[in-house]
């Protein structure tokens, strides 16, 4: 989070589709450790921010806002220990994820 331009500067293409093909992978998706430094930040967070562009074309996919929550609210904001608490928490890491996609501009 303090490497400077983190969302302004564009990670390698080459990077990023190796990444994203790994975390779709159908055997085990999402299974990688971002922190190994295997992967630069940039091309971290520019996977994300091309993945995120989904929003614009929910008529055609159906990935709207709130459906992207329910796919990142969990994996952005797992809470430490998988307790039951935690897991009454996901609607509302749900929500956040919404309202941060839907105000990206802001």
């Amino acid at each position: 989070i303090t490497t400077e331009g983190v969302y302004r500067t564009v990670g390698s293409n080459i990077q990023m589709q190796k990444l994203l093909n790994a975390f779709f992978d159908a055997k085990c998706p999402g299974d990688m450790d971002l922190q190994s430094g295997d992967w630069d930040i940039k091309t971290i967070t520019s996977s994300l921010k091309f993945y995120l562009s989904v929003c614009e074309h929910s008529q055609e996919n159906l990935m709207s806002p709130s459906n992207m929550g329910v796919i990142f609210g969990p994996t952005l904001m797992r809470a430490q220990e998988d307790t039951v608490a935690a897991m009454m928490n996901i609607k509302f890491q749900n929500i956040v994820v919404e309202i941060l996609i839907e105000h990206f501009g802001k």
